[in-house]
């Protein structure tokens, strides 16, 4: 009796560790390829050659796949314990299916170091295979109507963004008007992207990317001068962290994706926020925001004297309000202060963001901020304009510069611990204010 008490336990016990083994097993497997058999790197060795790909979905839509590498990209959050998603196989007659694991697999080597799958199926001496890689990162693929690469105008597209979130993987899709944007980025290998979102009419509509505001209006960002990929990013989460007046400076945001151009993978892309009247709260009646696009420096005598509307040598107004009648007066404040004359009166700086601006440009190495790659948000307050300087444009921080040479690539070009002065706040330090 005692011993076939002891064996029943025996094989009870034993039935638990293989369905705790079985259990182990499956959550180190994406839901809808768990119905599969696993086999290692080593017995597909035996499977021969394949000879097409494989079809993955995601309901009803199709997963991320990139033809040149036979590869589909799956987003996964990082913070939940099991995968997140269901994908299925489309099955084709005649084929067994099986899923080639290396025995390290699991979320987090496959979110860390790359470890994917393989999903191979064989149909006699057929056989058929696509790799899976997995990303911590939102997915974001754009078609073009036409099927060419975006150019210098603005034509119809599609946009998929695949996210992870809850366990479950999401795909939200829209129409869109894609083009190029930037001058010396569109000569790059790797370009910038401008990204309307429209609705079915093609009149604007609002969609959130990425964690980052409800916006019609969104930028691509290659990063391609930053070969780490990390300073540009670091650069406005820093000017975040410093910017000690709100809104009245808020610049733009940076998050990263993966992005696929016409079903190719094009890489990792940083999807940014722009600068505009939203960004700032700006009042429309009575704001003002100018670029600062270029180190072309008119005088205070020129921007009062301008007849233009939108530009005036460096300055560009990217908002207006309504009621404004003497556009250029705060830009031609700002001129007189750089210059040293204060004569120009119904405008000035504020104090504390000047500092902001400075210690930040000294922290980061803005190099390229020092007068144009910036924005002046102008706040009527009722006795004039108190004006915001906000940084913009920071591929050139951490000391990466451009370098004309014949290769036009980018190289570190300054020394940590180099001084970086912005313009007004440099006029602020030579005063002993």
């Amino acid at each position: 009796m005692t011993i076939c008490k002891a064996g029943r336990i025996a094989r009870i016990a034993s039935l638990f560790v293989l369905l705790l083994h079985t259990q182990a097993a499956c959550a180190q497997m994406i839901r809808g390829l768990d119905r599969y058999p696993v086999i290692s790197p080593q017995q597909a060795e035996q499977l021969g050659k394949p000879q097409g790909s494989i079809t993955l979905m995601l309901g009803n839509h199709p997963l991320p796949y990139d033809a040149a590498s036979n590869t589909y990209f799956i987003p996964q959050e990082r913070a939940a314990d099991g995968f997140d998603g269901t994908v299925s196989i489309d099955e084709q007659d005649g084929f067994s299916y099986s899923i080639i694991r290396r025995d390290d697999f699991t979320k987090q080597t496959a979110l860390d170091y790359s470890v994917g799958l393989t999903v191979v199926g064989i149909n006699g001496d057929l056989c058929v295979s696509s790799k899976i890689v997995f990303t911590p990162l939102p997915i974001i693929c754009v078609d073009t109507d036409t099927g060419n690469m975006p150019g210098d105008l603005a034509e119809g597209g599609s946009i998929q963004v695949y996210t992870a979130q809850a366990g479950e993987i999401f795909c939200e899709e829209s129409p869109i008007e894609i083009n190029l944007r930037g001058n010396t980025s569109k000569w790059l290998p790797k370009q910038s992207y401008r990204v309307k979102i429209v609705d079915e009419r093609g009149y604007k509509e609002n969609m959130s990317l990425c964690g980052l505001r409800s916006d019609d209006d969104w930028i691509l960002n290659p990063m391609y001068s930053d070969t780490s990929k990390v300073r540009e990013a670091l650069a406005y989460r820093l000017w975040d962290q410093i910017n000690s007046v709100g809104d009245f400076a808020k610049s733009s945001r940076i998050e990263y994706a993966e992005v696929f151009l016409r079903g190719q993978y094009w890489g990792l892309y940083g999807v940014q926020e722009r600068i505009d009247r939203k960004q700032v709260d700006a009042n429309k009646h009575t704001s003002i925001l100018y670029k600062v696009f270029a180190n072309d420096r008119p005088t205070d005598e020129q921007l009062l004297a301008c007849m233009e509307t939108e530009r005036c040598g460096g300055f560009e107004i990217k908002h207006r309000g309504e009621y404004v009648t003497d556009v250029w007066r705060p830009a031609a404040a700002y001129m007189s202060f750089l210059d040293g004359d204060d004569d120009v009166t119904g405008a000035g700086l504020s104090l504390r963001n000047v500092i902001d601006y400075g210690l930040w440009a000294m922290l980061v190495q803005a190099h390229d901020c020092h007068f144009k790659n910036q924005f002046l948000n102008c706040v009527y307050t009722g006795n004039g304009y108190i004006m915001y300087k906000i940084p913009w444009d920071l591929n050139n921080t951490f000391g990466d510069v451009w370098l004309l040479d014949s290769k036009g690539e980018n190289y570190t070009g300054y020394r940590l611990g180099s001084l970086v002065m912005d313009g007004a706040f440099g006029k602020l330090v030579k005063s002993e204010d």
